[in-house]
């Protein structure tokens, strides 16, 4: 059907298809069981759009060497302006500057269970445009929080760093792993919002 479409109507068919798939997130995540399938049925479109069209209509534009980073760059900055634009909408960011500050929250008293004192911590973020785009919401909780930015170096010279670490296979925290060769049992970290591994089984298609 989608490739019909493009044939008669062109390019505009797969925006079409791009924008009406966008609005899943209010089914899914406001509604109940029912609208819930309708969210489904929406991203069912723009996912078979995507699969059916998008390779068809880069094909026509982008020379043959280029073609697989094409289709890679487009899939990604999709995803990315679709949870940018749940972001937009309110409903999802929130969540996530809750779960972030939850996070520092726990391993703040984590250290302080454990080493009796807060650690100097060493902050882990990936390179993607969604941390780009809320990295000032980031910032100005860990200012509240009273936290300023030293260097990797300057934080390693903290003496817990020094203390024995239980080597293990996840990748777990220096103060998990600490903990475990005190013989301390491990704590359970917050978890990402729902909406978050929703998104995630969707896209692999779980």
């Amino acid at each position: 059907m989608f490739g019909r479409l493009l044939d008669r109507i062109g390019f505009p068919i797969l925006i079409f298809a791009f924008f009406l798939s966008k609005l899943f997130a209010p089914f899914v995540f406001l509604g109940g069981a029912s609208l819930a399938l309708v969210g489904m049925m929406l991203w069912g479109l723009g996912m078979g759009a995507q699969d059916s069209l998008l390779k068809a209509v880069l094909t026509s534009v982008v020379p043959a060497a280029k073609r697989s980073t094409a289709i890679w760059s487009f899939r990604y900055r999709l995803w990315h302006r679709v949870v940018s634009w749940q972001c937009d909408v309110g409903f999802p960011i929130r969540s996530v500057n809750r779960y972030c500050e939850s996070v520092f929250d726990f391993f703040a008293k984590l250290s302080m269970n454990t080493l009796g004192y807060e650690v100097k911590h060493t902050l882990l973020l990936h390179a993607n445009d969604l941390n780009a785009d809320h990295f000032d919401d980031l910032v100005r909780m860990m200012k509240r929080r009273g936290y300023r930015f030293i260097s990797l170096e300057d934080a390693l010279k903290d003496k817990a760093y020094r203390l024995p670490d239980a080597q293990e296979m996840k990748g777990l925290s220096w103060i998990h792993r600490w903990r475990l060769a005190k013989g301390l049992p491990l704590q359970i970290e917050p978890t990402e919002p729902e909406f978050i591994t929703q998104l995630f089984r969707a896209r692999q298609g779980w």
